[in-house]
């Protein structure tokens, strides 16, 4: 064997065959390295320097060969059988989830058999038993859930790769949550310093919608940051938190859009851009059902045509899978638009004025420990005029990435498929509308607002106190008065689901509390509204004009 190899080397190499042997060393099988060397060393009239680097340099090729051959693969052996063990324990926990949660279910629909048993003797003993437990239960899923969150390994070819410069509080994979895929509703939402309104949207849509999957941008002019209310959240739905232009935008536009002056425009550019990469985003995610909302819009149940309006169990996506259905019993009629049974469904705006009521009326059926005044939906009221409304839209049959971006807006999804602009405007025959809040004063005017400065439609005409004035003053004479208790069932549904204490912290510096010498007045039933719109103008003058 050793004749052999010899042979591939020449009988007495000059010191520059030596080192063009040692540059192709990592080429070369290790049995024809020792044969090189071993005669290189032999027969050459070299320093005793040269031939102890010869041997370092074969014992080194061995050693890093060897390496290559034993070392590496069972390093890779080891990560593989690591990412299989990881597998197994996800698997586990998705199942231990899935039980406990059947357990809740059973035991929720046991509560509701023993509510209608007519011995109340018995009854009311046997519930408080169930209700302990079913909450043991719930905290039990909330702990295993926040303990074990699992994310998905990253991939380089990831369809939703802007979501690496984003902050996601949750599983990146909303299966991780265990809810059908079509049983829940997903929402886009263009936040700028709306922290005390956005507390009572996420629970009111939390509770209604249902929502679990969320999409937040925060303005770049936001002197707020509403992350500890999203971290309220984590455990709870799926919320994907972008910062930053660049989580959305392409190179393109975000290079165009540097390059603008109007403040407003810049507003509107991000907009579309947003409601695209929200699309795109929550469609690599496999959600279906989604809509692109203000923190001032509450979708509702229109009482008039749904007969299970107070019904606490009644959620929107009820009614959207009974009109697919075309069933009575949410509301469907000869009617009914088509829009209803279609995969975009648009739904007027009806405007609540910030006319204020009683406290009887305001506190009317709310948890003693919530102060209702800090509640929009429990303290307005008084609906007024309706006005261009929004969009529910299935991304997973309408949805492509190829979409142009001038055919996205914010209250028609796509202008098409959605009807265009007439879409987005209903009558009395719709099952749901969007409540859409003035709020109060606090709420309507603040700083940095982007639309304030250059407006849009009135606001170009009006901004700041006069056009929170002009708004109620459209609705003046058209109000009707009380018509917001539709949605007070809302409040006793989520404190129920979630309990006293886990509601506090959820609700935790919601809203703003009532400031007298801002606050519009009480409208009662019979007001003739322009006269105490009148009055209160007047009354109020000297603070008008510091505005």
């Amino acid at each position: 064997t050793g004749s052999a190899l010899l042979r591939f080397c020449p009988r007495r190499p000059t010191l520059e065959a030596l080192k063009e042997s040692i540059d192709q060393l990592s080429a070369w099988p290790i049995c024809v390295q020792i044969g090189i060397f071993e005669r290189s060393i032999m027969y050459h009239n070299s320093s005793r320097f040269l031939k102890i680097l010869c041997v370092c340099v074969v014992l080194g090729t061995i050693l890093l060969q060897l390496h290559v051959l034993f070392v590496r693969p069972t390093k890779y052996l080891d990560d593989e059988n690591n990412y299989n063990h990881q597998q197994v324990l996800y698997e586990k926990k998705q199942t231990q989830l899935m039980e406990t949660e059947r357990r809740i279910s059973s035991l929720e629909t046991a509560v509701r058999d023993l509510n209608k048993q007519e011995d109340d003797s018995t009854k009311d003993q046997d519930s408080i038993k169930l209700q302990q437990k079913l909450q043991k239960i719930e905290e039990d899923i909330l702990e295993m859930k926040s303990r074990h969150r699992l994310r998905e390994a990253t991939k380089e070819n990831d369809a939703s790769s802007t979501v690496k410069h984003s902050m996601n509080h949750t599983r990146p994979d909303s299966s991780s949550i265990n809810y059908d895929e079509g049983d829940t509703f997903s929402a886009c939402l263009y936040w700028m310093d709306d922290y005390n309104r956005l507390i009572e949207w996420i629970a009111y849509h939390y509770q209604f919608l249902p929502l679990r999957h969320l999409v937040l941008f925060r303005d770049p002019k936001s002197v707020m940051d509403p992350k500890p209310i999203l971290d309220r959240w984590s455990p709870h739905m799926n919320i994907t938190y972008w910062t930053r232009e660049t989580d959305f935008l392409t190179t393109y536009d975000a290079a165009q859009i540097k390059t603008l002056d109007n403040d407003f425009e810049v507003y509107l550019r991000l907009q579309k851009r947003f409601v695209k990469g929200c699309f795109d985003h929550l469609k690599a995610h496999n959600r279906s059902w989604t809509i692109v909302m203000d923190t001032d819009e509450f979708v509702a149940i229109n009482s008039r045509r749904v007969s299970k309006a107070t019904n606490k169990t009644t959620t929107a996506m009820d009614i959207v899978k009974g009109a697919h259905r075309k069933d009575p019993s949410v509301g469907v009629t000869e009617k009914t638009k088509s829009k209803w049974f279609s995969d975009c469904i648009g739904m007027k705006r009806v405007e609540y004025s910030a006319y204020e009521s009683t406290n009887e009326e305001v506190t009317k059926d709310v948890p003693s420990f919530l102060d209702a005044h800090r509640f929009v939906t429990l303290r307005f009221r008084h609906q007024g005029v309706s006005r261009f409304g929004k969009s529910f839209i299935n991304l997973s049959t309408l949805w492509n990435q190829n979409v142009p971006v001038h055919y996205i807006g914010n209250h028609v999804p796509l202008d098409k498929e959605c009807g265009g602009r007439s879409g987005a405007w209903g009558d009395g025959h719709d099952m749901m509308y969007v409540n859409h809040y003035l709020g109060a004063w606090e709420y309507f005017v603040r700083p940095n607002d982007r639309r304030q400065k250059q407006g849009f439609g009135a606001e170009r005409k009006r901004s700041g106190a006069s056009n929170f004035i002009g708004k109620n003053r459209d609705h003046v004479g058209k109000m009707k008065i009380g018509k917001g208790d539709e949605v007070r069932w809302w409040i006793n549904a989520f404190t129920d689901r979630f309990g006293e204490e886990k509601a506090r912290f959820l609700l935790d510096d919601v809203g703003f509390p009532v400031n007298k010498s801002t606050a519009f007045p009480i409208l009662r039933m019979g007001d003739n509204q322009t006269q105490v719109h009148q009055s209160w103008l007047a009354s109020n003058a000297l603070l008008l004009s510091n505005q």
